[in-house]
């Protein structure tokens, strides 16, 4: 094995290193439900629209109760897209 070989490999192994180490923050981060998610289960909502209604298009479309549980942790307040409610989603620890 050359010195470049060797180099590259370990490029390699510690990108993949960091790549497992954001992912496992990712999952612990999004364990209330995946942001992609989410977008999915806010399909049909209509907006401006509050927190109560959010939850009744998520629960319409089959949101898990983990999803559940962190929109009822969102802010009471007017939400104008879907995006807006995903920033807040993210928040919620």
């Amino acid at each position: 094995m050359t010195t470049r070989e060797r180099e590259e490999g370990k490029q390699e192994g510690g990108s993949r290193r960091q790549e497992g180490g954001r992912e496992g923050e990712e999952s612990q981060r999004m364990g209330k439900g995946k942001a992609a998610d989410l977008q999915k289960y806010l399909q049909g909502a209509t907006y401006p629209a509050d927190r109560q209604k959010i939850m009744d298009v998520c629960k319409r479309n089959g949101c898990s109760e983990d999803v559940m549980s962190a929109l009822k942790k969102l802010p009471e307040k007017q939400y104008k897209s879907g995006m807006e409610v995903e920033e807040e989603y993210n928040k919620i620890e």
